[in-house]
Order: structure tokens, then sequence, then C-alpha cells
């Protein structure tokens, strides 16, 4: 049977060695849709084998396996080597294989930026390419600060510096009005050209003058 033929070939893999020659499908789920180069990604799916005889392809550039692990699945490929007769497909050791988990993980190799797919190749055969996106990994210069622009211009004036009422006593120092002008104060009439002077008349004789008639 093809799957006998498969489990030989597989057994007898060396490190080197990639089997091409298997055209069975290898489901694959892919542990996340992005990644910069340098990053491991965990890959899910069946039939894996191991890492020796597994390759992974990154938009055409190999990747490196890092890690293939089969848990749970000695019981598993002993019902697929008996009685499924190809590609490990059967619904017979569906009970057999419920616990067997396998899982690779593999590292984003150099490539360029963008829409990229990834390819797993093993001895059983290759899965449909699984779309996958490769993130730049140009330093970010941006520091994310908030931005602090409120767009009102700021206030360069130095606050007010009130000073508190202390109840002090006004010091107000203007001096009283010193205007001393006395209360009105007429002066006596000295005036002597009184028309009883022109009479003859003195004010502070004893008696008038007498006026001569001539």
């Amino acid at each position: 049977m093809i799957a006998a033929v498969l489990w030989t070939a597989l057994a007898g893999c060396t490190d080197s060695e990639v089997y091409s020659e298997a055209n069975c499908p290898v489901g694959v789920t892919l542990s996340t849709s992005e990644g910069a180069p340098g990053t491991v990604i965990t890959a899910t799916g069946t039939p894996f084998s191991t890492a020796n005889d597994t390759q992974v392809r990154v938009g055409g550039v190999a990747a490196s396996v890092t890690v293939l692990e089969r848990d749970g699945c000695a019981v598993c490929d002993e019902c697929r080597i008996s009685t499924c007769e190809s590609c490990y497909a059967c619904t017979d050791c569906d009970l057999s294989c419920a616990s067997c988990v396998e899982t690779l993980t593999f590292v984003v190799p150099v490539v360029s930026a963008g829409a990229q797919s990834v390819v797993i190749t093993n001895a059983y055969g290759a899965s449909e390419p699984v779309a996958f996106t490769v993130l730049s990994t140009d330093a970010d210069t941006d520091s994310d600060l908030p931005d602090t622009d409120s767009g009102v211009p700021l206030d360069t004036d130095p606050p007010e510096t009130d000073v508190p009422d202390t109840g002090a006593t006004d010091t107000d120092t203007d001096a009283p009005d010193t205007d001393t002008d006395s209360s009105d104060t007429d002066a006596v009439d000295t005036d002597t050209s009184d028309t009883d002077l022109a009479l003859g008349f003195s004010p502070y004789s004893e008696c008038a003058v007498s006026r001569t008639t001539p």
C-alpha cells in the first residue's frame, strides 16, 4: 500500500532529504497570519513526518524548521498504516487519531515585506499555499507620543501675583489744607478826600472851621 511505502521512506530519510515524490495533501493552520523576518511561527496540521524531511518556504525562500512534534500519534500511525490505502486519509482511524496533535515551528526568513505565502512539504506531500504577510523590519522612528498641540496659543505672560489685603492703615499722607486765609477783614477807610475836608471841616477839630465870607 502507498501508506506503507511512505512510512518506509519516512523511517529511512536523512537530514538532507525532502521527499517531493509524494502527492498527498498536507493540511496546515498557522498560529498567526503575519510576522517580520526572525519571528517564530507555529504550524498545526496533518500528516506531519519529521523535522529532517520537512521543508517550509515563505515566499519561495526556505525557512528554518526549529521544532516538529507529534504528540499522542503512535496509535494513530499504526491504524493509518494498517487500514488506510492512501495518504493516511480514512475515516476508520478518526477515533484513533483524535488525540494526535502534530505541530512544527519555523522562523520567518529574510524576504520582501508584503503579501507572501507559506508552503510546507514533507514525506507525504505538500500543503496548499497559506496566505501570510511579511512585516517590514524598518525601525519605527515615530515615538508615538501623545499629541500635545491643543491648538491654543500659549500665554507667556507671567501669572498675576495679587498681594493679599493685610488690612494695613492707609498711609496716604496728604497734608491738611494749610490755607491760612483769615476771614474777610475789610480795612478801615482812611480816605481823607471826603467832602468834609473839602469844606474845611476836620472831624478831629473841636469845632468846625469858620468859613470867611469875602
